[in-house]
């Protein structure tokens, strides 16, 4: 394909890079937070500023949130040992995940976050989160 090659790189330099929704959804849930949005494969999505202890990760999934993906955030090395650990979830999460999360001591669980985001804002246009979205 044209547009992944390396002559289309270096013809384009210019061209400003085009924010995906997964990333606008963990920019919105950042400030949200009253975060900072760090990203990038290995780190946390959101870092609290003043206390590093505290962190988000963002999930701008279709379907449910499951005690699987809570089990699997958990694992990761930079989510042990945490004061707080807040998951958002742009979708609905599943009864079983509801439940680990009230099990797992300093783990708050934010599920519909594009919902609470609409009804929060006047203006649905700016919504990072709207159905007829590039997704």
């Amino acid at each position: 394909m044209y547009w992944s090659s390396k002559r289309f790189r270096t013809r384009h330099k210019n061209l400003p890079r085009i924010e995906s929704h997964w990333e606008r959804t963990e920019k919105a849930a950042c400030d949200y937070l009253k975060m900072r949005h760090k990203g990038g494969p290995g780190q946390p999505d959101c870092e609290d500023e003043e206390n590093p202890k505290r962190r988000a990760e963002v999930k701008d999934y279709r379907r449910p949130l499951n005690a699987g993906d809570i089990k699997r955030i958990l694992a990761r090395e930079y989510y042990k040992n945490l004061e707080e650990l807040v998951i958002v979830s742009c979708g609905p999460c599943t009864s079983n995940a509801l439940k680990l999360a009230e099990q797992v001591p300093n783990l708050k669980l934010i599920c519909n976050f594009c919902d609470t985001m609409k009804n929060e804002m006047n203006d649905r246009k700016s919504c990072v989160c709207d159905e007829d979205s590039d997704r």
